[in-house]
């Protein structure tokens, strides 16, 4: 499957009990300097990711099983918040002030992580 956080990550299905497994193939690519996202790695994987027909998914370090619903919430808040820092580019605070706008709640602790993930991953380009 790839992704950043490894280039040999890889999910499990379970087609008859529609749960995925997704291993790390989610997180960030923690080996390589700080934690970042590149969204060349990442959105295609999230394309893949939520393209399974499954009602749960268990993360690597999760005890919980994730609903659809809430996997495609925190894909959705991923690929919004790595297509403005494309688009802005390495203006950190431009991206933080736009973003509330974009995905239509406050920013929180988690949402200013990724922000400074994405920005990371500019640097590996």
């Amino acid at each position: 499957m790839g992704g950043d956080h490894a280039s040999d990550a890889c999910v499990v299905v379970i087609p008859e009990d529609k749960i995925v497994f997704l291993s790390d193939c989610l997180y960030e690519d923690l080996h390589h300097g700080p934690l970042s996202y590149t969204t060349a790695e990442l959105f295609p994987l999230i394309d893949t990711v939520v393209g399974y027909d499954a009602d749960y998914y268990l993360w690597g370090h999760d005890p919980e099983p994730m609903s659809k619903a809430a996997l495609l919430d925190f894909t959705g808040a991923l690929k919004s918040i790595g297509e403005q820092v494309e688009r802005v580019g390495d203006h950190r605070d431009d991206i933080l002030e736009a973003l509330p706008g974009i995905i239509g709640q406050p920013l929180d602790e988690d949402h200013i992580g990724l922000v400074d993930a994405f920005l990371a991953g500019l640097c590996k380009l």
